[in-house]
């Protein structure tokens, strides 16, 4: 029996859905299916992509800056592809010709990817699109997502904000994301390189706007105020960082705000840390989530379509309205000042995923079926 080939696709530079994309290469079973690659970037998280190479066909794009250039530019009402465009139109026709793939794997909301899928319809090949955020679709996209068999999301929240923009319900499935606690707890066992602080308070995000860290900033100037020993801890880089360290400047932050920028894992600094926080406008289903509940923390997140699948609120952590500060500010306080609700709130954050809910295993072998069926 040939191995199904399929051709993996991501935009991406840093964030979560490139590391569910590595887990799901790691994992996935080389007896059945024949992988290939088509990344974007080759540094960051990206680069962990590229190092593939030695097991299958990994190809990339080569881009250099943040965001991606985008495939179709607007002037007026008229709208064009762009030079980006055609480049990724010529790549997708060398690496299908090389590949030959049987399904083509969108890692994301389509937009960025609509040369591949145009190719993809002509030569009617299968595709999958795992929409790994919360967006509002365009008309291209939604056009284009009519030529996929599968439109994998992250809850069952998704399932009904993705069907009220048209997508045909029957397409739809949902795949939770998962996280390997054994091996987080095998990183976690590392030294994190900072100083130790009794308030650790985490923030892993990709430095992007839609990121909010302007309202963290926020609630840290709220916060010192009323508290006068605590430390926000900024894991991750990104576009926005440099109006980030200014802004801690400017409003004299930084003995309560460092920023540590990328870091490979960060299990080991969230041992140490008292809560994690999750502020941002859209998400899919954020792994930072999982891992703060793997590191036992309680979550102070936004209350956005998923998320309230992850958060419990008053169990596992808080949910507050995106953009609300003042509310964040609050929500740090109360935990910070409460040990036993913090304490209770951790316990149950590990409880939930020991319970089973939240696995590699289930979320690989899901989208396993998935190709297996297309």
């Amino acid at each position: 029996m040939s191995r199904k080939k399929v051709l993996f696709c991501e935009c991406g530079r840093a964030g979560g859905s490139i590391k569910r994309l590595v887990n799901l290469l790691k994992n996935i079973n080389l007896s059945k299916y024949k992988p290939a690659v088509l990344s974007f970037y080759e540094d960051w998280k990206a680069k962990e992509l590229v190092e593939f190479k030695s097991r299958f066909p990994v190809f990339s794009l080569g881009i250099k800056e943040s965001p991606a250039p985008d495939p179709i530019k607007a002037l007026g009402p008229i709208k064009f592809p762009s030079l980006f465009f055609f480049r990724y139109l010529l790549k997708a026709l060398f690496i299908f010709s090389v590949t030959r793939p049987d399904v083509v794997y969108i890692n994301n909301t389509p937009f960025s990817h609509l040369p591949v899928m145009i190719i993809s319809r002509l030569l009617r090949k299968k595709m999958i699109c795992h929409l790994r955020d919360t967006v509002l679709l365009t008309n291209a996209e939604l056009r284009c997502l009519k030529w996929v068999t599968k439109i994998v999301v992250l809850s069952k929240s998704h399932v009904k904000y993705y069907a009220n923009q048209g997508i045909s319900i029957e397409k739809l499935v949902v795949v939770y994301n998962g996280i390997n606690l054994e091996e987080f707890d095998k990183q976690a066992q590392d030294t994190p390189n900072i100083v130790q602080d009794e308030n650790i308070i985490a923030f892993v995000a990709t430095l992007y706007e839609r990121k909010r860290w302007r309202d963290v900033i926020e609630a840290a100037s709220i916060l010192r105020e009323q508290i006068s020993n605590f430390l926000i801890l900024i894991l991750g880089d990104g576009v926005e960082r440099r109006n980030l360290e200014a802004e801690i400047k400017d409003r004299n932050l930084g003995d309560f705000i460092q920023i540590l920028g990328y870091v490979s894992s960060v299990a080991p600094y969230l041992k140490c840390s008292k809560l994690g926080l999750m502020v941002s406008d859209r998400e899919g289903m954020p792994n930072v989530i999982l891992e703060y509940m793997a590191a036992g923390l309680p979550v102070i997140a936004t209350s956005l379509p998923g998320v309230d699948e992850m958060v419990i609120n008053g169990t596992n952590g808080s949910l507050i309205p995106p953009q609300r500060p003042d509310l964040l500010a609050k929500a740090i306080k109360d935990l910070l000042l409460d040990e036993a609700m913090r304490r209770r709130m951790g316990e149950a954050s590990r409880r939930i995923l020991e319970s089973g809910k939240f696995t590699v295993k289930d979320e690989i072998h899901a989208i396993e079926d998935i190709i297996a069926n297309v």
